[in-house]
């Protein structure tokens, strides 16, 4: 039954075009919603698919007051829901104390001192992964997007799991994972379909692929538990071996091996998923503005010279930063976030009526004429210091914002600037097309269809 309010104070969708337009919000909701925001303006009220009322801003003042009280606004429930179907309860789909707790745990995983340990590994393993990579793209054009997903994934899972899981184990749970995100995906944009996938066993098939990576991953957590040594004689900063040794507040012992499982899948869910999304439109944008692939090269070889690329150059590397900043404004990965109003509240004069859907729309504010002049063009100088100090704090929240920000940002920061440094350091690249690469907004905002390179060694 649809729930009935009324959101004064903003402009709002007439709830009969809502309803015509379901379809079109299903297939591309940032084309619906971008409809909206140049005809209703920053914040408007809209009933999703005619039936859910939701409110929708790109004002940075609104964004922030909603995605910083955690306790008016939760994680709505229909992802909360479908998230725990297929991935269990973990830190991303749980509020109050119980998310209180285990965030204050896991961000000992994600400490710098731990990143930094990760660091010298990550840039081996990169390395090594490149120097099978160009055989391949000696034989022509690449998917960029495709390549992505594939360092990454390894990247991030032994960043997660440590260097003693395989090449095989990881391409076994990150496959199995990426096909039950399809369902996932498919039952939280489409949610009439969950009855009829029950029904035809479909549900029944992907929980069996996840069992399966689950498995996989549970098996190398028991044998990591008997034997917790170092890896090749090296101090580990895995966020499995944080999590098998660090107490909890509750019990005084380290989570429990199921848990620990839980929190190391939706880790890895979420890494693989935003890094290489992140990565595949900044190496976009570089191949569309190639002076910016020179001037990396300078500040890479200026501050790092011919060795490697050390936790203390990062950040010194300035300008490559920027480029990944403005990268992550024109296609920001997380596109939106959804949040559910658990009591009633104000903002800005706009009451919030219990129970109603708030979506800060970040794509909407990232492209913000008024936050952003001429939007569309790539300029790195945006992330000049004194121009950040000049905007709105929340105007640039790639990785959400609030004490909810997605917890391995800095983790995910780190190997992109590790990669795209490496990356036009070692190769010459430019597009094989001439065809505009389009966006396709899932739960992250993928490339729609291949981003096709010719990459060359320098």
């Amino acid at each position: 039954m649809a729930l009935r309010f009324r959101i004064t104070n903003v402009p709002h969708v007439p709830r009969t075009r809502a309803f015509r337009e379901a379809w079109a919000l299903v297939r591309n909701p940032v084309a619906v919603f971008e409809q909206y925001r140049q005809e209703y303006g920053r914040t408007f009220s809209v009933h999703l698919g005619g039936a859910r009322p939701a409110i929708v801003s790109t004002d940075p003042s609104f964004v922030h007051h909603a995605l910083r009280d955690v306790t008016t606004y939760h994680v709505s429930t229909v992802r909360v829901d479908r998230m725990a179907e297929f991935q269990g309860e973990g830190l991303i789909n749980s509020h109050g104390d119980v998310w209180v707790r285990k965030r204050r745990l896991l961000n000992r995983t994600v400490r710098q001192e731990r990143l930094a340990l990760l660091l010298p590994r990550q840039e081996r393993l990169l390395l090594d992964l490149l120097t099978r990579f160009e055989a391949q793209a000696g034989l022509g054009a690449v998917d960029i997007h495709q390549l992505m997903i594939d360092l990454t994934s390894h990247l991030v899972a032994r960043s997660i799991f440590g260097a003693r899981m395989t090449d095989a184990q990881i391409d076994h749970i990150v496959t199995g994972i990426r096909t039950v995100q399809s369902l996932v995906l498919q039952q939280i944009f489409q949610p009439y379909l969950i009855t009829w996938n029950r029904l035809s066993g479909r549900t029944r098939r992907y929980q069996g692929i996840r069992r399966v990576a689950d498995q996989i991953a549970r098996d190398y957590i028991a044998a990591r538990a008997q034997d917790p040594g170092e890896d090749d004689g090296e101090d580990d900063g895995n966020v499995l071996a944080t999590l098998l040794t660090t107490p909890t507040e509750e019990t005084g012992a380290p989570m429990d091996r199921e848990q620990i499982l839980t929190e190391c899948m939706q880790f890895l869910v979420a890494g693989c998923e935003t890094s290489p999304v992140a990565l595949s439109w900044t190496l976009y944008l570089l191949a569309k503005h190639p002076q910016f692939i020179e001037r990396i090269r300078q500040e890479t070889d200026s501050v790092v010279g011919t060795g490697p690329i050390t936790v203390e150059a990062l950040p010194r590397l300035r300008l490559t930063r920027q480029v990944i900043d403005e990268a992550m404004r024109i296609y920001s990965p997380f596109w939106m976030i959804d949040r559910l109003a658990v009591a009633e509240d104000v903002i800005d004069g706009v009451r919030i009526p219990r129970g109603v859907m708030v979506l800060p729309y970040i794509f909407g504010l990232h492209r913000d004429p008024e936050l952003w002049p001429n939007p569309l063009v790539f300029d790195p100088s945006r992330f000049e210091d004194q121009a950040v100090a000049s905007r709105h704090p929340a105007a640039h929240i790639p990785f959400g914002g609030g004490p909810r920000k997605c917890i391995g940002s800095n983790m995910a920061l780190q190997q992109m600037l590790l990669l795209v440094a490496t990356f036009t350091r070692r190769y010459d690249f430019e597009l094989a097309t001439d065809r505009e690469v389009e966006f396709e907004p899932r739960m992250i905002l993928h490339p729609k269809g291949a981003i096709e390179m010719r990459v060359r060694p320098r």
